[in-house]
């Protein structure tokens, strides 16, 4: 198993153990302050593994291991999202600046910037 297999492995327990405390505070069968000290660790842990993911899936493709297919990234896109969707605001910032440099709105113009983390603008043609 590849580097990327690995932690993908490692996330979805750590999804798995999150789901199951999640489902022990939605029953009542603990309080909130017993399980929120490991809630905060599993979810950094989460964070930290997805962010891994990404620098190794890009690592990779640069060496030259064939790209993910279609389907793959359709799910990496809802393990993403998923991963956004129950974080707080400061981890979903401190998340999206991991590879996100600026945001430039210009409000005389119509279209905004995206920058990533090299400092190159999103969107533009690649010619």
């Amino acid at each position: 198993m590849d580097r990327s297999g690995r932690i993908s492995k490692e996330l979805k327990q750590v999804n798995d153990k999150l789901s199951s405390h999640y489902e022990a505070l939605e029953s009542k069968q603990f309080a909130y302050e017993d399980l929120a000290p490991r809630i905060r660790e599993l979810r950094s842990r989460q964070e930290d593994l997805s962010k891994a993911k990404v620098l190794a899936d890009a690592e990779a493709a640069a060496q030259g291991v064939p790209l993910l297919d279609h389907e793959k990234v359709k799910a990496y896109v809802a393990e993403l999202r998923e991963l956004i969707s129950v974080s707080e605001l400061p981890e979903r910032k401190s998340f999206l600046r991991s590879f996100i440099k600026k945001i430039v709105v210009d409000k005389g113009q119509s279209n905004d910037s995206l920058y990533n983390a090299n400092g190159q603008r999103w969107g533009q043609d690649r010619g």
